[in-house]
């Protein structure tokens, strides 16, 4: 028994041979009656759920270099920061220390110094009168950058040790406590008189100062309660110097510090990064323009703290004569 198509196909049911035939020359070039839809239709290979992958994956990469990238100068100046002991080539290995001694070769002279790290914003340089040598740095300073640094200031080191080896410094003179002693204060010589009495005291009048003791021959306690009498007057005047002095700065916004009075052995003064003055009480000896001048560098200090050529303009503003006063006060 023979079949036509006709009798089982139904053209409604697969309509591909109408529509070509509909189509007729209007059929796009890649049309294929085969397949459903047209050839140009088939599903890319960057479908939205692979975007999405190749997104996340960039994200994490990205992520990694960055940390990455974030960590190394951390991890490559705690490396150069290692405490290495008088010299040598490489950072050492051991437990890192605030405070390191080392050694520079600078030419046919060799500089020994201790470098203390701290957390302050410049590298310092100091060399005491007794020729030693303090360089303090900023935490995580590049140790190559300190040498570097230390060779161009070789020259000047080494010129401030010389002059402190050919003048060293006389030891600060204690007021003597017999009578007849002279005394400074202020910037005055007072002739002391010691006198006995039950109440114990300390006048200054007449060109003397008086100290009233039971035992004027107990030169130990004469001299603690003259000291202890001086102490006091340090802290009143350094505190009317330091009032009358502020409105000098007051414009560059820095707020009024507070102040300590201390026996130091090799500063007139000194500044913290707190923004705490410290006054020498052997200032009480000197006159009251001097008193002005160490008074006024340490509030300088309170806006910058350090000796750079910013620091000596602002000195030049507040205290235009302050050159002719340093060298008076070291003269003393």
């Amino acid at each position: 028994m023979s079949y036509r198509r006709d009798d089982w196909i139904d053209d409604d049911e697969y309509p591909d041979d109408r529509d070509v035939e509909e189509l007729g020359d209007d059929a796009p070039a890649d049309y294929d009656p085969r397949t459903i839809g047209y050839v140009g239709d088939r599903p890319s290979f960057w479908s939205p759920a692979r975007i999405v992958l190749l997104i996340v994956v960039l994200v994490i990469v990205g992520s990694m270099l960055l940390i990455e990238l974030a960590l190394l100068p951390l991890i490559r100046a705690a490396m150069l920061n290692d405490p290495e002991v008088l010299d040598g080539d490489r950072p050492g290995r051991t437990k890192k220390s605030p405070k390191q001694l080392r050694r520079l070769q600078s030419g046919s002279a060799t500089i020994d110094y201790e470098l203390i790290f701290s957390r302050r914003k410049t590298l310092g340089i100091h060399v005491y009168p007794d020729t030693r040598v303090i360089v303090r740095a900023p935490l995580n300073t590049d140790l190559r950058f300190i040498e570097a640094h230390l060779h161009t200031r070789a020259a000047w080191i080494l010129k401030h040790q010389q002059q402190f080896r050919q003048t060293p410094p006389s030891p600060p003179v204690e007021p003597q406590s017999v009578t007849g002693a002279t005394v400074r204060y202020l910037g005055e010589g007072y002739t002391l008189r010691i006198e006995t009495s039950q109440r114990q005291r300390v006048q200054l009048g007449g060109g003397e100062i008086i100290v009233s003791v039971r035992d004027a021959t107990d030169t130990d306690h004469v001299a603690a309660l003259l000291n202890r009498w001086l102490r006091v007057q340090a802290e009143r005047v350094f505190a009317e110097r330091l009032t009358a002095c502020f409105p000098r700065v007051a414009a560059w916004g820095i707020a009024f510090p507070p102040l300590k009075i201390r026996d130091m052995k090799t500063r007139w003064g000194s500044c913290s990064s707190k923004g705490n003055v410290s006054l020498n009480l052997r200032l009480i000896h000197q006159p009251v323009e001097l008193i002005d001048y160490v008074v006024l560098h340490e509030l300088c200090h309170l806006k910058e703290l350090n000796h750079s050529p910013r620091f000596w303009k602002l000195m030049d503003r507040v205290l235009p004569d302050w050159r002719d006063r340093r060298k008076r006060l070291n003269q003393r």
